[in-house]
């Protein structure tokens, strides 16, 4: 399938809806596998959800809810983080594709373009969708992928004249892609320091602190970490608060990965989103299908 760009996609964050429930009780569930819990707790965990769900504005965007579901399961299961162990193997996997990728790259007849592809390949690391990945053939076909030639010279362009970069990381083992994507643009462009927005706390499997320094991303010093909120207390700026527009304002260009990034900020301007499409409702919201990358900004 090929990478779509369209800047009349559609641009108002998406709510929620009917499929996003289930997708919700299905993650309840798949956490309490990994988890190891018995039926007993499963039903503990399934009705502290239903909770969650049966109180949910149907006005907000799905990952303002899935901030409040994932923290009842972690709280009933009395588990910090879940998904801690898969997150560090998928890491170390990940890590695997880090060199002969960068070479890759740095033999392109078009490097900036080369990182891109290998960016949103990685965002296919997904433990919070319907859908089933798989790494080795998403890289063995990105390749064929058409990224737009002109959004791809716009993104070229505000490089080329940007001295501020905030990049709204996605998840685990997807870092080390984006690694190599930020050391080309701090390589080729020379902009620093490159602000790289993770989880303050756990939250599926999205990148939180020791991922992206696993990736080796915290031993750059083009970059500076900044933490965002999981719905609990303490754990970074809110995506849905002022003071997160604020911040996009600060500046001269924003790279937003993956799709709940993308349901909660479809709707602002000047910001390249690269995702894979791995949801139902995403697909349809987009006029895509399931398996697509795109790669657009909104002027």
């Amino acid at each position: 399938m090929e990478m779509f760009l369209s800047n009349s996609l559609k641009s108002t964050s998406m709510k929620i809806t009917p499929r996003c429930f289930g997708c919700f009780l299905n993650q309840a569930i798949e956490v309490c596998t990994i988890a190891h819990a018995d039926m007993e707790m499963q039903n503990r965990v399934i009705k502290s959800v239903c909770g969650i769900l049966g109180s949910a504005s149907l006005d907000v965007t799905p990952p303002e809810i899935s901030n409040d579901v994932h923290r009842v399961i972690r709280e009933t299961l009395g588990v910090h983080d879940p998904y801690a162990a898969i997150k560090r193997t998928y890491n170390e996997n990940a890590l695997k594709y880090y060199h002969n990728s960068k070479i890759l790259i740095e033999k392109s007849d078009s490097p900036l373009e080369m990182a891109i592809r290998f960016s949103i390949a990685g965002n296919v690391i997904d433990f919070g969708c319907e859908h089933t990945f798989d790494l080795d053939e998403t890289l063995s076909r990105m390749h064929t992928w058409n990224i737009p030639k002109d959004t791809l010279s716009l993104f070229a362009q505000q490089l080329a004249t940007a001295k501020s970069l905030l990049f709204l990381a996605d998840n685990c083992g997807e870092v080390v892609f984006d690694r190599l994507l930020i050391e080309h643009i701090t390589s080729e462009y020379g902009i620093g320091p490159i602000t790289f927005a993770i989880k303050g706390g756990p939250w599926i499997n999205d990148a939180m602190y020791e991922d992206v320094e696993m990736a080796g991303i915290t031993k750059l010093s083009s970059v500076r970490i900044l933490n965002i909120d999981t719905g609990v207390p303490n754990t970074g700026i809110a995506r849905q608060s002022p003071e997160f527009d604020m911040l996009l304002k600060q500046y001269d260009v924003v790279i937003s990965k993956g799709q709940a990034n993308w349901e909660m900020l479809s709707d602002k301007k000047n910001i390249f989103f690269l995702l894979m499409i791995k949801c139902t409702e995403i697909a349809r919201e987009l006029g895509r299908d399931i398996g697509e990358a795109v790669f657009f900004t909104k002027g």
